[in-house]
């Protein structure tokens, strides 16, 4: 879209995912434990409510952008927002997880976010632009329509989770009682 070279795409891009994403994961582990130390349950699920429709609007925005700076500053809140939900993810299995089953619980959750986002993300750009717009120009619009649904998707998924969540919560809390 704005004609710049690989190198200094990676580069731009590399020093956001420096920066900002051990920010998200760090910020949002830090709000979900002070949170749940004052006593919120589902204080997890809540920095994902509050991550992904940050990470929503700048993964809409970011595509549409006019310039290669404004969309390198919408790429920030996406990698804050997108860290935070992955850490607070796996730190929400923890807790309702037995002590022997955490590591495969971990490598489970963390296999399956990895294959959707590396096949269904891209996939659905893809099919987007050739098959429903049918033009390789509109590739940026066929990002921003992904980059809306998936964290939508998963703020659906919070609020349909949250319940079993703490029933699993509290049926976790009688196994160290």
């Amino acid at each position: 879209t704005w004609g710049l070279a690989m190198p200094q795409i990676a580069t731009n891009l590399g020093w956001v995912l420096l920066i900002a994403g051990p920010i998200g994961v760090n910020g949002g582990g830090w709000l979900a434990d002070r949170w749940f130390a004052r006593g919120d349950a589902d204080a997890h699920l809540r920095v994902m409510l509050i991550s992904a429709p940050v990470m929503l609007i700048a993964s809409v925005a970011l595509p549409l952008m006019p310039t290669p700076g404004l969309a390198l500053a919408m790429f920030v809140p996406h990698i804050l927002g997108a860290a935070a939900i992955t850490a607070v993810g796996g730190a929400a299995l923890m807790v309702i997880a037995p002590n022997q089953l955490r590591a495969q619980a971990t490598a489970i959750y963390y296999f399956i976010i990895s294959l959707a986002g590396l096949t269904l993300g891209p996939t659905s750009v893809a099919v987007l632009t050739d098959y429903v717009f049918a033009d390789e120009s509109a590739l940026r619009y066929s990002m921003a329509i992904v980059g809306f649904a998936a964290p939508l998707l998963s703020v659906c998924g919070a609020i349909l989770i949250r319940r079993p969540y703490l029933r699993s919560m509290a049926e976790a809390r009688e196994w160290h009682t």
